[in-house]
């Protein structure tokens, strides 16, 4: 259950983390590219999507004019298409018919952001990133089984300390056994394992050595009052 809060909390912050970083770079994506895409400036939108490629879970990257036709993309056999997939299509469409900035959908282990490209309020195209979250998903992999190896560690030297605990209690429970059936048998010069501490094996042993202590010395008295009474008699 610790592991399980763990994991789920962690993805459910690194899955927002994932999600701000597409907005992110959606919009910078889009700042960058409105002179470019109004002047049809087809390498210099090449030039600044090639610098989104590399960054670190990026899947893909697109810009595309108002028209939804493609401009520039990290995945050049895109160029100059249009978007036909499912996802893509009803994105878009619903996107263009809303007064938002930015839409966002999850489908598959994709992000898939989308942002604007406006000059003065007028809306020239558009910029979509698509994050993978593979690499969430084997970040998360990672502390499932760190927690998992720690939590059993901590299983196990737990038992390993009690079972160390309770040989001990059950070696000492077993001495003072053994002395108190030497007692029984009238046996008294027994030694007490010396037990320290507070814990009720402890005290047991104490009492018992206290009572025997009392014993010999009860036995010691009768003694000597016998021998006592004999050497008077005599």
């Amino acid at each position: 259950f610790v592991v399980y809060d763990l994991v789920e909390r962690q993805s459910f912050f690194m899955q927002e983390q994932l999600e701000n970083k597409g907005k992110e770079l959606s919009s910078l994506l889009a700042l960058n590219a409105a002179n470019s895409l109004l002047n049809n400036d087809l390498v210099a939108l090449d030039e600044l999507i090639n610098g989104f490629e590399t960054t670190k879970d990026i899947y893909m990257a697109f810009l595309l004019d108002e028209n939804g036709k493609i401009k520039a993309s990290t995945d050049k056999k895109y160029l100059n298409k249009q978007f036909s997939d499912v996802t893509s299509t009803t994105l878009l469409k619903n996107f263009q018919e809303t007064l938002c900035d930015v839409s966002q959908v999850s489908h598959t282990i994709f992000i898939d952001t989308v942002h604007k490209i406006k000059i003065k309020n007028d809306v020239i195209g558009y910029a979509r990133v698509i994050l993978n979250t593979e690499n969430l998903s084997h970040e998360l992999s990672i502390i499932t089984t760190k927690g998992l190896f720690y939590i059993f560690l901590a299983i196990f030297l737990g038992a390993l300390f009690a079972w160390i605990s309770i040989r001990k209690t059950t070696h000492n429970l077993n001495e003072i056994a053994s002395i108190t059936s030497s007692i029984a048998e009238q046996k008294f010069d027994v030694t007490f394992p010396k037990v320290e501490g507070d814990d009720e094996v402890a005290k047991v042993s104490r009492a018992f050595e206290v009572m025997t202590l009392s014993i010999k010395a009860h036995i010691a008295e009768l003694m000597r009052r016998e021998e006592k009474s004999s050497w008077e008699a005599n």
